[in-house]
């Protein structure tokens, strides 16, 4: 049956807007829906993503020497023990072969480099490339939370060994100082003893010259004869011996020469030794034996004088390096007892301070997953196909003026309808029937397949935090990075 002269048109100059939402819909969902679907399906696989961490010495760290180096850092976090520790505390409900599977992974995608050349030593950057960036994310945490105890350890040990190194040092410093001072003491002693018996042989020999009551005169007539050789002995070593200067002090020298032989010694009568056999000279013997007299008594005195004091300079030489030595080990004492304090109060501030800081991980980089640009123009063509195939097949349903059924009969006639005929024979034209079948299904396939993705997204956004920040910087590659999520997800 088809529109008769009563059928219901519009007005021209004026659309239905219900009519049209209806016409245009199906073309919309339908390249929406081919337009992601290549986007998901077209693009490059995704490889993984490279999570990073930093692992710095802090400000308050006690220790200013390098603990370890780089190649010690990647091998200690690289150990089985440290990757089975971090596996079963980050994942402890997977299985043992799972477990296994992602050690191997973490040691062949997890690498080690120094932030610097000069902090070579105390600073590092963690990589670890894997498929699933928040698991990533928690094993490289956790990873460096063991790294920073372990480098703290390493710390607190070597300030304890510091602590006992120069507590040693210190020990032996202060046994150098006290045989240091022993000794000295002893020397000192030793000298003391030797000045007290030197005394008492003096005071020996006083009191036996004391007992022996020397007379006062002989000790007078003693002493002007030694002056009288002393300026005798001045006078020749200046002038001649024929000058009348020392012709006059060799007579008076002569003289005093014979008024002590005459001259008792003791109070007892007893004269000199020397003055009982001598005999009196006279004239150029005088002077002879005088000058010869004078200089024995000169080089007597002075090999005496000389023998006490190379004895007494020796001794004081001796006492001199024994309190050079003393002193030495006594600042050597003092340097240690700095150094064991100053180690001690480093250890003691190491216990208390953080010593190392780790930086939130961030996503370095995406390997693989992104769409390139001609995967996005092979989309757009896509749909702009699909989009043009949904309007042909819309125009070519809503052409046919066949009406399908009563109801639109109804609609169509301005009049009630009172009654149907059922005929017994098939309408001759099917085709337009199928064609709107089809439409609609293929509109409910588009709507679905929208409502997939936006939940698939939604989910992975939930899932993974850092796909949230990516919406709007690429959304082309977050939408595949989230169906990738939730292959590996589900899939695994």
């Amino acid at each position: 049956m088809h529109d008769g002269p009563y059928a219901a048109r519009s007005e021209p100059g004026f659309a239905d807007p219900s009519a049209m939402s209806r016409k245009y819909a199906p073309i919309l969902l339908v390249a929406t829906a081919v337009f992601l679907l290549v986007l998901v399906l077209a693009r490059s696989p995704l490889e993984g993503y490279i999570v990073s961490q930093k692992i710095q010495a802090a400000d308050d760290r006690a220790m200013t020497t390098a603990p370890l180096a780089t190649e010690q850092v990647a091998a200690w976090i690289k150990t089985d023990a440290v990757l089975a520790a971090t596996v079963q505390q980050v994942c402890p409900r997977d299985s043992l072969a799972s477990q296994n599977d992602l050690i191997r992974q973490l040691q062949s995608g997890l690498s080690v480099k120094p932030l610097s050349a000069e902090a070579a030593n105390s600073s590092w950057q963690l990589a670890l490339q894997h498929r699933d960036r928040q698991l990533a994310s928690r094993l490289i945490t956790k990873l460096s939370q063991s790294l920073t105890e372990q480098l703290k350890h390493l710390d607190q040990s070597e300030a304890q060994l510091l602590v006992q190194h120069y507590q040693k040092v210190l020990t032996q410093a202060r046994d150098e100082e006290e045989f240091a001072r022993q000794t000295l003491e002893r020397a000192r002693h030793e000298q003391l003893a030797a000045a007290m018996q030197a005394a008492e042989r003096e005071t020996k020999s006083s009191s036996a010259v004391a007992a022996n009551q020397v007379n006062p005169a002989w000790q007078a007539l003693q002493q002007k004869l030694q002056l009288a050789k002393a300026r005798l002995d001045q006078l020749l070593s200046a002038r001649t011996p024929e000058h009348p200067q020392v012709i006059e002090a060799e007579a008076q020298l002569g003289a005093l020469q014979s008024q002590l032989n005459a001259t008792p010694q003791t109070l007892d009568g007893s004269r000199a030794e020397e003055g009982q056999h001598a005999p009196a000279l006279r004239g150029p013997q005088l002077q002879e034996a005088a000058r010869n007299d004078s200089r024995l008594s000169v080089r007597l005195i002075s090999s005496a004088g000389e023998s006490a004091d190379v004895n007494s300079l020796s001794s004081v030489g001796h006492i001199q390096q024994l309190t050079a030595a003393w002193s030495t080990a006594t600042g050597k004492r003092t340097m240690a007892e700095r150094q064991w304090s100053e180690a001690q109060q480093q250890w003691v501030r190491g216990l208390n301070t953080t010593g190392w800081q780790t930086s939130p991980a961030w996503t370095q980089l995406q390997v693989g997953g992104r769409v390139q640009p001609f995967q996005c123009l092979l989309a757009g063509a896509l749909a702009l196909c699909a989009g043009l195939g949904t309007w042909r097949i819309s125009y070519l349903v809503a052409s046919d003026g066949s009406l399908m059924s009563v109801a639109q009969l109804a609609e169509t006639l301005p009049l009630p309808v009172l009654g149907e005929v059922p005929l017994t024979t098939e309408l001759p034209r099917r085709t337009p029937e199928r064609m709107s079948w089809h439409l609609q299904r293929l509109t409910q396939l588009s709507l679905a397949i929208i409502a997939a993705v936006i939940l698939v997204s939604a989910w992975a956004s939930a899932a993974d935090s850092n796909l949230s920040a990516q919406w709007t910087s690429d959304p082309a590659s977050t939408l595949g990075q989230a169906f990738d999520l939730l292959h590996h997800r589900v899939l695994g």
